[in-house]
């Protein structure tokens, strides 16, 4: 809008200067031929004619300076009227930006605002999730430090044969634990643990316990399992349990966790029936 109001004034000073100008060569024309029109009317008519054209003239050259005075006059009016608009246009145009300046302020506090409230609420979460992640990770601690370890059983073998026993077998040994894979029960299970001769077994106690075949060593005996071949002794432990695949010269030792009883696999041992 700027460049359009100086377009316009540069074009009206033109216009001015142009009339200006054709003003002044056309009142230099006119002199010249006046004072021609002198020379013939002096010589004719002798010294009046000559005075009543030189003041002919003169006011024909005030005639054309009131004209172009005038003509000046009338555009230096139109330009200021143009400046007047234009600065007009123009204030209210910066007027629009302040308006629109001040709008973006108050959006933008509005923003920052409803940012600065949000960011507060989730500060106020995550403050709350890690107070609760908190006190989760304290009483998961408590609890496992009050739970039962587990101990390898194969930090639980024994080297100390007995010096006295009623028999002795040699047999094949497995291994097992209470998981579903080797018992087919799981923990919500009421008899989860509980073994034939009605001896529940308590996982991380350290109990020793043997499924065996009633008809080779009796339910109940204690015994002592001694590790051939290299075998580590599993040490005493009670028959107290059995099996469906623990048939004749076949054992199955109790451990407490699956992946012992993988890593024991089958071994030749002999089983000392104590009582």
């Amino acid at each position: 809008m700027e460049e359009q109001g100086s377009i316009v004034l540069q074009k009206k000073m033109i216009l001015a200067l142009f009339t200006i100008i054709f003003t002044i060569m056309s009142g230099v024309y006119a002199v010249g031929n006046n004072f021609k029109n002198y020379e013939k009317m002096a010589v004719a008519s002798g010294n009046d004619v000559v005075e009543s054209n030189t003041n002919m003239n003169e006011n024909d050259i005030i005639l054309i300076e009131q004209i172009a005075f005038a003509a000046v006059q009338e555009i230096s009016e139109e330009i200021v009227e143009n400046e007047v608009t234009t600065s007009g246009e123009v204030e209210k145009a910066n007027e629009g930006k302040i308006q629109i300046a001040k709008n973006d302020r108050v959006t933008n506090a509005q923003t920052v605002s409803r940012k600065g409230t949000r960011e507060n609420t989730i500060l106020e979460k995550a403050e709350t999730v890690s107070e609760v992640t908190s006190n989760s990770v304290s009483e998961n601690k408590s609890k496992n430090e009050n739970a039962t370890k587990y101990v390898s059983y194969r930090d639980l073998a024994e080297d100390n044969q007995p010096e006295e026993y009623s028999s002795v077998v040699e047999v094949s040994a497995t291994a097992y634990c209470l998981c579903k894979k080797c018992c087919g029960k799981s923990p919500s299970n009421p008899n989860y643990g509980m073994t034939a001769s009605g001896v529940r077994i308590v996982p991380g106690s350290g109990m020793k316990v043997i499924a065996v075949d009633p008809k080779i060593i009796p339910l109940g005996a204690k015994v002592y399992v001694e590790g051939l071949y290299g075998a580590w002794d599993y040490g005493y432990a009670t028959a107290s349990d059995t099996g469906s695949a623990i048939k004749d010269y076949k054992i199955d030792l109790y451990m407490d966790t699956h992946e012992e009883a993988l890593v024991w696999g089958r071994k030749k041992v002999n089983v000392y029936v104590v009582e």
